[in-house]
């Protein structure tokens, strides 16, 4: 994924600090469903913040062909 695959959204108040991260059904499809763990890291001029991490969780796609196994 890069970063053109997913749009960051402040949400409230700027100053709360809550991000709500948004990744097309496009580019999760291929996806097996199961938890991920996402990372974010913010540079402002030369600042560049912390690494925040989070869970991802991929539900089944009920439209995806299964594989036989």
């Amino acid at each position: 994924m890069t970063e053109a695959d997913a749009t960051i959204t402040v949400v409230g108040d700027p100053t709360a600090g809550v991000l709500r991260i948004s990744v097309a059904n496009a580019k999760t499809a291929t996806l097996e469903c199961g938890r991920y763990i996402d990372a974010l890291q913010v540079t402002t001029g030369d600042v560049i913040s912390p690494l925040w991490t989070g869970a991802i969780l991929v539900a089944a796609n009920p439209r995806r062909a299964m594989l036989a196994t």
